[in-house]
């Protein structure tokens, strides 16, 4: 199963630290700007669960532990396939 969610979660990730990287030179607080921009592409996309993941990843490395279970929890239950994805362990 991990091999099957590999690709995905490193797409995820990978999404979140450009949108991160790409934010620095414009943003004094590169999470907060990648965090915003997440948050328009899933207004954009609200069915992508790979934004929501990569959301939930965000908030994790961001600190906000809290804000990621909350988020790791509705992408659980939205995309009931792909529960064993998550890792409850931020």
């Amino acid at each position: 199963m991990l091999l099957q969610t590999l690709p995905r979660f490193v797409l995820a990730l990978g999404i979140g630290l450009l949108i991160a990287s790409q934010a620095s030179a414009i943003s004094s607080s590169p999470i907060e700007s990648a965090l915003q921009r997440l948050e328009a592409a899933m207004a954009a996309h609200p069915d992508d669960p790979d934004l929501e993941w990569a959301y939930a990843t965000t908030l994790s490395r961001s600190g906000q532990a809290d804000r990621a279970a909350t988020r790791l929890e509705r992408y659980a239950e939205r995309w009931p396939n792909r529960r064993d994805d998550v890792d409850f362990t931020l």
